[in-house]
């Protein structure tokens, strides 16, 4: 069965004193799109769940909702100006066309 990754950004503990993850940001599936060293690397992950390998927060060796640590690069997004853009493109009858070069008004905001 495939496993999904939510990454979050806090530990935090409830009212019991017991830990929770907190601040989601982000996930990982396994699906027809991810490319294929993803892919094995979270088969890999599921392969160590399934063997009892992984833990929950409480240090308690878990089949389900495990809690591993994945450092991650935090990278700036480049601008819309900055992103080398495809000049021109190729009809279905052959003929090459110019691409305008993209205004700033003209490109949608992705948020």
């Amino acid at each position: 069965m495939p496993i999904v990754l939510n990454q979050y950004i806090e530990i935090r503990e409830d009212s019991e004193g017991n830990s929770r993850l907190f601040g989601k940001c982000g996930f990982q599936t396994m699906s027809p799109k991810t490319d294929k060293y993803t892919l094995a690397n979270l088969a890999a992950i599921e392969r160590a769940l399934d063997a009892g390998q992984l833990t929950d927060l409480d240090g308690n060796p878990v089949k389900d909702g495990a809690v591993i640590l994945l450092p991650c690069r935090v990278s700036k997004v480049k601008d819309t100006s900055e992103i080398d853009q495809v000049t021109s493109i190729r009809t279905a009858s052959g003929d090459t066309v110019s691409v305008p070069a993209p205004t700033a008004s003209s490109e949608p905001d992705p948020f």
